[in-house]
């Protein structure tokens, strides 16, 4: 009888070790599952906050673009004979873009992560693009042909003319 309860005893502390193995072990995965979760939070918030910042700096390129070209138009409305050879990137961060010149405002339009469309004052309404891509007889909308990457701006007689 001695010996079983030895047997038992020896049982039950070998049972001991092995559940508090068991426990360590659960422990430690359930540790490092919480690690590994505060991690990819962070990636994520880290991630979300470079793409908001992205799509900052594009609005703020484009805002600033579309302000140069308006003011070019509005220089060459007030300068007579004024001509000037106006450069341009072909696209905005890899995406191609439009720029359309209707009732004294340019619009320029793109989709890079969101939808883009900023739209600038003109001081005059007497702007005639020459060779346009198309232009929408209706509502007098020309869209300038971007591809070249520069464009020429005159003032002749009054009136701001476009040759794309």
């Amino acid at each position: 009888m001695n010996k079983l309860i030895k047997g038992f005893k020896y049982k039950q502390i070998r049972n001991n070790q092995e559940c508090i193995k068991g426990q360590v072990a659960f422990e430690f995965l359930l540790i490092y599952s919480f690690f590994i979760s505060v991690f990819l939070a962070s990636l994520y918030i880290i991630s979300q906050q470079a793409i908001q910042q992205q799509i900052y700096a594009e609005g703020m390129f484009a805002r600033e673009f579309v302000k140069q070209f308006a003011e070019e138009i509005n220089a060459a409305s007030i300068i007579p004979g004024y001509e000037k050879n106006v450069t341009f990137p072909k696209t905005i961060s890899g995406v191609p873009y439009k720029i359309n010149i209707y009732k004294g405002m340019v619009e320029l339009n793109y989709t890079a992560v969101t939808n883009i469309d900023l739209l600038y004052p003109l001081s005059t309404n007497n702007v005639s693009i020459v060779r346009v891509v198309k232009i929408d007889t209706n509502s007098q909308i020309g869209e300038l042909n971007l591809s070249k990457g520069y464009i020429v701006i005159r003032n002749e007689n009054g009136m701001v003319e476009i040759y794309d």
